[in-house]
């Protein structure tokens, strides 16, 4: 991750633009937003996360809580990989007004992940928090379906925004054809994945 700064100290560095989208999409998809987390979202060290998320509370971007303490955590997909001692950290203002305030981030977008403007980059976000959403359960058959569900019907609650792309983007007209959609796309990463484990299997013999 590029820790170069700027002359600005208000200026976010290219590596603080990382961690304040990954932070975004993991929420978003009711992930623990902890610094191991973050670190495993962008295959980072986790002290170089830590001392990153700290330069953003700084800065006044993010905020912390203990995961079980005092305004902990809301309800995630898997609360129990948590310790109690972990923090939690969260953005201090939505997406769209840090962008606003941050042309940096698009700036970093644009070299980075290849995105031309804010839509495409809110685009960016929510098709990774779909794909975070559906690859985050292990379960199988109609336990994992029903649980994929139930989180994804939440999330569109929350972030309406969602369905609006998904009629743009993805001709999807409802929430009961986006959740058919996500099963899916879950299904093929999910064979996917076991194609690549035997690939790696077969290898070894």
């Amino acid at each position: 991750m590029n820790e170069l700064g700027h002359s600005n100290p208000k200026r976010l560095t290219p590596a603080e633009c990382a961690v304040v989208i990954s932070i975004d999409i993991l929420s978003k998809a009711g992930t623990p937003t902890t610094p191991k987390e973050i670190a495993d979202f962008l295959k980072e060290d986790v002290q170089t996360v830590r001392n990153i998320l700290e330069r953003l509370r700084k800065k006044g971007l993010v905020i912390s809580s203990l995961a079980f303490g005092l305004g902990g955590f809301a309800r995630t997909s898997t609360p129990l990989h948590v310790s109690a001692g972990e923090k939690i950290y969260r953005l201090n203002d939505d997406i769209g007004d840090i962008l606003q305030q941050h042309p940096e981030i698009l700036d970093w977008a644009r070299v980075n992940l290849g995105i031309k403007d804010t839509n495409e980059l809110i685009e960016y976000i929510i098709n990774r928090l779909l794909t975070e959403t559906s690859s985050s359960f292990h379960v199988s058959g109609r336990e994992r379906i029903h649980r994929l569900n139930d989180d994804i019907g939440d999330i569109l609650q929350q972030h309406p925004e969602i369905q609006d792309w998904a009629k743009v983007s993805l001709g999807i007209k409802d929430t009961n054809e986006l959740i058919e959609y996500i099963n899916k796309r879950a299904e093929e990463e999910r064979k996917i994945r076991i194609l690549q484990y035997s690939k790696k299997i077969l290898a070894k013999k």
